[in-house]
């Protein structure tokens, strides 16, 4: 849920460390998105950044083109990176073939989808422990 996620995310950075407001606030939207609207499908994530949009005036949210929505990007919370506490868009990794120690059965070739599914379990993660 939202408070989960949004604690998790806080979670992450050190305890003597305060955000910007601007970070909080796309923190929280971020959040938003994910948890009321991480069942939807494209179209209507769509809609839904569009609403998001619309009523923050584009505020905080990332600029992106269609087809492109909020849910194609993450906020960066890495110190080191470049963009610090800005808007990514998600990429997946480049698969390395492993040679001879293939097994395709325990194959996960990444994807968009599974960097954002890990980077919640991560999230989550922190939560609990």
């Amino acid at each position: 849920n939202l408070l989960c996620l949004m604690k998790g995310m806080l979670m992450s950075k050190d305890n003597d460390e305060t955000y910007p407001e601007e970070a909080y606030e796309k923190l929280f939207l971020y959040s938003f998105f994910w948890s009321l609207g991480a069942l939807l499908e494209s179209d209507d994530r769509a809609k839904l950044h569009q609403r998001m949009k619309k009523w923050s005036g584009g505020k905080n949210l990332p600029d992106c083109k269609e087809p492109l929505t909020t849910y194609d990007f993450f906020v960066q919370q890495d110190p080191e990176a470049e963009n610090y506490l800005q808007w990514q868009q998600w990429k997946s990794e480049e698969w390395k073939f492993p040679g001879k120690s293939f097994n395709f059965s325990t194959c996960l070739v990444p994807t968009v989808e599974t960097a954002r599914s890990f980077f919640l379990f991560d999230i989550m993660k922190k939560k609990i422990n």
